[in-house]
């Protein structure tokens, strides 16, 4: 999975990055002309440019959209089939030790690794902890519609299983605390949490509270949940008549379509606004950026030397269905400087490389194309 997700979240870090330099950045590379004949020509550069910027500003945000979805779908299709063993997993061992499930250890493996893919690709912090907010919430949800749906089998509510479960929890959130995200998994974890509670509660003081008392204990808890969580727990048994829904509740426990968690409410994607890895105000020293900096240079001369190329064969016939600029975007198609040609052939890029390679069948057309022409040329006219 993981490997997998690697071009995913490295097109990600790359997007926003590359959506902060276009929004504040390229606006004030433009070069600033006081001369008053100068004045057209400036409008004209910076229309073009807020055209230009304003397309790719859209993929852009449509990038990191899509990039971030799906990252967090198949993180959380990975862990969905862990999560049960939380509510299953015994953390305690025939010593009365606690030890980490198998469940567990499955779950903090996947917040692991996704945590070592985002500081590997040195994702914004901002999106990074947006993530790591919506795994939580997905693990908050699944856990505790789980919790609901499976309280209607007999004898599942119970004491010793409140207290195993609240072990997992608290062994999921010292985790949590340990890498700094302690206030992170409080927030989206604290409806399960307080349904575990419950639980986790000893029974005879359960039996001793009233409605308004536990409302006010497990306010993370919709009147529905509650009453839900109290009408199982007594096994078919009546109800304890201090657990009566007050009257202003009442209408609200009777709305069953409250009872499980809706995974449509989840936290919005908000793009950061601060913060970058790429800012022209700071020295670069990054000796890897100038390398790929002069990789693009040196594919850039290639193609200005294959344009120059095609205005001189623009009076020529080509091949049907290919541009002028496509038959000639081979490496030897035209006359570039032996200077600049011997500076780019060793740095040329993998990419530069692949796009002339694809171009490679019709040079063999081109050639023959050029050599029937030359014959032509060589005949004599009528």
């Amino acid at each position: 999975l993981i490997p997998g997700l690697q071009p995913l979240v490295l097109w990600m870090a790359n997007s926003i990055e590359l959506l902060h330099f276009i929004q504040q950045e390229v606006p004030q590379l433009l070069p600033h002309r006081q001369e008053p004949q100068d004045a057209d020509l400036l409008y004209s550069e910076m229309s073009s440019t807020r055209t230009a910027c304003e397309e790719a500003m859209t993929v852009l945000e449509e990038v990191i959209m899509f990039t971030f979805q799906q990252s967090v779908y198949y993180l959380t299709k990975s862990m969905y089939s862990a999560l049960s063993g939380l509510l299953d997993g015994n953390p305690f061992s025939e010593r009365g030790q606690l030890r980490v499930p198998d469940g567990l250890s499955n779950i903090l493996e996947v917040l692991k690794e996704a945590l070592k893919l985002l500081t590997t690709f040195q994702v914004h912090p901002d999106i990074s902890l947006q993530l790591c907010a919506y795994l939580f919430f997905f693990i908050n949800a699944s856990l505790f519609n789980t919790l609901m749906e499976r309280g209607s089998v007999a004898g599942f509510y119970q004491w010793s299983r409140g207290v195993q479960i609240r072990a997992n929890l608290d062994m999921l959130m010292d985790w949590s605390q340990s890498i700094g995200l302690g206030d992170l998994a409080s927030e989206f974890l604290q409806k399960f949490s307080a349904a575990v509670n419950l639980l986790a509660t000893p029974k005879e003081t359960l039996l001793q509270a009233s409605w308004t008392s536990l409302r006010m204990e497990f306010a993370a808890l919709k009147p529905a949940q509650l009453h839900h969580m109290l009408r199982e727990y007594s096994a078919g048994k009546a109800c304890p008549a201090e657990w009566s829904p007050s009257p202003e509740d009442t209408e609200d426990t009777l709305r069953t379509a409250d009872i499980l968690e809706s995974f449509d409410n989840h936290p919005p994607l908000i793009l950061p606004s601060s913060t970058f890895h790429l800012e022209l105000s700071k020295p670069t020293v990054e000796p890897a950026l100038f390398q790929q900096l002069a990789r693009l240079q040196d594919f850039v001369v290639r193609l200005h030397c294959s344009e120059t190329v095609a205005e001189q064969d623009g009076g020529k016939q080509v091949p049907n269905g290919l541009s002028a600029h496509q038959v000639v975007s081979g490496p030897s198609a035209g006359p570039c400087p032996e200077g600049e040609h011997d500076r780019a052939s060793p740095a040329e890029p993998a990419q530069a490389r692949g796009s002339h390679g694809d171009l490679s069948s019709c040079e063999a057309v081109l050639t023959q194309k050029l050599k029937n022409l030359e014959l032509q040329n060589t005949l004599p006219r009528r």
